[in-house]
């Protein structure tokens, strides 16, 4: 679709896929060749933080399943244990 194309393009374009600063090229040399030590700081701060909210509805709300990330430090909560929409919108106001 040629118009999409063209959108797309356009888009990326304004985006600044095809532009890379003049402090984008450093910084990246800078994290790849001495930012390993602030990555495992980085890991270990998220280790602690997943670990907390796993314990915090394991301790508070057991029927509430927490799926630690694999590749991510996204962490997906599974609200089916709350039985009623009025319980789950009070869960998650309160």
């Amino acid at each position: 679709d040629e118009r999409l194309r063209q959108a797309f393009a356009a888009q990326y374009h304004l985006d600044a896929g095809e532009y890379i600063s003049a402090m984008g090229v450093p910084a990246c040399i800078a994290a790849y060749t001495r930012g390993e030590p602030w990555l495992g700081e980085l890991l270990q701060v998220l280790r602690g933080n997943m670990e907390y909210v796993r314990n915090f509805f394991e301790e508070k709300f057991p029927s509430v399943s927490v799926s630690l990330p694999e590749g991510t430090y996204l962490m997906w909560v599974d609200l089916k244990g709350v039985a009623s929409q009025e319980q789950l919108r009070a869960f998650v106001q309160e």
